[in-house]
């Protein structure tokens, strides 16, 4: 299956129309080299055929079913949608100065009376689903919940406590944190500017 991994350098301003094949909710993300985390979304194609740009390029036909590389930002306003609901997403630039975005997510404009096909045998579910357990959990929370167990990780490192202290300390401060990113969605801004010294993938310009 094609998949789309919208970036600045050629995407901005480019919008495209997709119906989401699943619920974003229920699709886990995972860590990358750079401790943020990314999800793979299937969706279809509802707009006009989408050129990607770049090495590689390709196109995504109308009606064509592929999978969006989501940061978390991005996810964090898909997941206002679910399951069959046709969306506009669109790197769009920011009023905060000049080469700066954000992520415009709206509900589209297109018509599109296709249903979404249900996947039929877990062999086929998306991403290697290896039991009915793991697709059914909260990935929400548990996602949320390894955030928490992360930041908290690097807080107590950071300290001179001796490591049964640091582990007291963990305990007291993974409930707390857990509660901030629970409300990171109505709090949660895209950074628009480059972080100094920060690694960066070749062509990654997704705004995390």
């Amino acid at each position: 299956m094609a998949f789309l991994k919208i970036k600045k350098e050629f995407n901005k301003e480019r919008p495209i129309d997709v119906q989401l094949a699943v619920n974003p909710m229920d699709h886990p993300g995972k860590l990358n080299n750079y401790d943020k985390y990314e999800y793979k979304i299937p969706c279809i194609n509802v707009g006009g055929d989408y050129e990607s740009q770049g090495e590689g390029s390709f196109k995504i036909t109308t009606g064509a079913s592929f999978d969006l590389d989501a940061s978390q930002y991005l996810m964090d306003k898909l997941s206002n949608f679910k399951k069959g609901d046709l969306v506009r997403i669109e790197m769009a630039p920011s009023d905060r100065g000049e080469g700066q975005v954000y992520w415009k997510v709206q509900p589209s404009e297109k018509t599109w009376s296709k249903p979404v096909k249900d996947v039929g045998t877990v062999s086929e579910k998306p991403y290697g689903y290896g039991s009915v357990k793991e697709r059914d959990i909260d990935k929400r929370l548990d996602i949320l919940w390894g955030m928490a167990c992360n930041n908290t990780t690097r807080i107590a490192c950071s300290t001179d406590l001796p490591p049964k202290e640091k582990v007291k300390l963990m305990s007291e401060l993974i409930p707390d944190v857990f509660k901030i990113m629970r409300g990171l969605d109505d709090h949660i801004e895209e950074p628009t500017e480059e972080v100094p010294n920060k690694p960066k993938k070749v062509d990654d310009d997704l705004p995390f």
